[in-house]
């Protein structure tokens, strides 16, 4: 994630110098962080900066484990930590359909309109944060949303973002396995999934 987001600094610190962009200004905050502030969390807002980073983590992941750019973010950009249902301080709401535990295995075009129904949740939720210049980062499943939250952003004639930084996954269109790979991977128990992680990836 590192070498990314060294890579991002870069590239938009260069973009800010040469466009003068403006200060930011006050902004709302997102559902994870209210979240975070009820549990008496400090959200550091900087409405003096210049860019907004709004980031997203893997599938299985949660805001806190990025937490460390908001610390070490320059000045000039303010990260904001999207936190997706089910997740991290939104632990307690239920996670969208298409990410829950399936009793029986789903056609794609269902699942595909459950993600779009999550995706238009997220445009709806970062849309009073598009005023001003912005970007995202997304890490692993993250930057698949991220990219399709772009696409609906785009459909809604929202501003696009300065930048869209996409880290631990391939394009979007480089599907790493088949339909039915996918077909045979839904039908799996519990126990089958179990032993496949521990066997591809050597968790136990």
């Amino acid at each position: 994630r590192q070498p990314t987001a060294i890579m991002f600094v870069v590239a938009t610190t260069a973009l800010a110098d040469k466009l003068a962009l403006p200060t930011l200004g006050t902004s709302p905050l997102l559902a994870g962080e209210a979240k975070a502030v009820q549990r008496g969390k400090k959200i550091a807002l900087k409405p003096d900066a210049n860019v907004r980073l709004l980031a997203l983590y893997g599938v299985g992941d949660q805001s806190t484990s990025l937490r460390t750019w908001v610390s070490k973010a320059p000045a000039w950009c303010e990260t904001r930590l999207l936190e997706l249902p089910g997740h991290g301080y939104r632990a307690d709401e239920p996670l969208p359909p298409c990410a829950a535990r399936l009793n029986a295995p789903e056609p794609p075009s269902a699942l595909e309109e459950q993600r779009a129904a999550w995706v238009a949740s997220l445009a709806d939720e970062v849309a009073p944060l598009l005023d001003q210049p912005y970007a995202f980062y997304g890490f692993s499943f993250g930057a698949l949303l991220l990219y399709e939250l772009c696409l609906e952003l785009d459909r809604r004639g929202a501003p696009p973002p300065l930048a869209l930084v996409a880290s631990g996954r391939g394009a979007p269109h480089a599907v790493s396995f088949s339909r039915q790979r996918l077909a045979d991977v839904q039908s799996y128990s519990d126990e089958q999934v179990l032993e496949y992680f521990a066997t591809a990836f050597g968790l136990s």
